[in-house]
């Protein structure tokens, strides 16, 4: 009876011990920023399947006027929107990622968006550390809308008929 007890304790301090150190890990994202000025909406999003975002917090100043929401129900992107910033490093959100270990490599995808130009970079958590990317500036040339053209091209039919059929 001793042993069937001693055996049952064991189990469970090994049950216990061995759910510590399985369980799901906390790691912050601390003094992320914006890095170019007019930013009004930023999106992060975490390409691994096992991370998935716990909570973005905005620290005081222009920050505490924006707000963040999840894109879907996998937690794994949020999007940030707000007033413009007045300027880098006006836009100061901290964030929290659940992993299902402690010791996780993993990276975070973020773009920020402002009047035409859209920044965009990757952070990446290895060895407990955060290394941080400078962004990737992307201007989109402005194209001639399609609707110019079929404008034009109408009122040149209307001129044609015109021409034509009224002389």
């Amino acid at each position: 009876m001793k042993f069937i007890a001693r055996t049952l304790i064991l189990s469970l301090l090994l049950i216990f011990v061995l759910a510590s150190v399985v369980g799901a890990a906390t790691i912050n994202g601390q003094n992320w920023y914006n890095e170019s000025p007019g930013v009004h909406t930023m999106q992060i999003w975490v390409v691994e399947p096992d991370v998935s975002i716990k909570s973005v917090k905005f620290k005081n100043g222009e920050s505490s006027l924006w707000s963040w929401k999840y894109v879907d129900d996998t937690k794994s992107s949020v999007i940030m929107t707000g007033p413009k910033a007045s300027g880098v490093n006006a836009i100061r959100p901290d964030f929290q990622f659940t992993s299902p270990y402690k010791k996780y490599n993993f990276s975070v995808e973020w773009a920020e968006l402002s009047q035409g130009n859209t920044l965009t970079g990757t952070n990446f958590y290895i060895d407990k550390k955060w290394k941080y990317t400078k962004g990737d500036i992307s201007h989109t040339p402005t194209p001639i809308p399609g609707a110019v053209l079929l404008f034009a091209g109408g009122l040149s039919v209307l001129a044609f008929i015109r021409r034509k059929f009224f002389r």
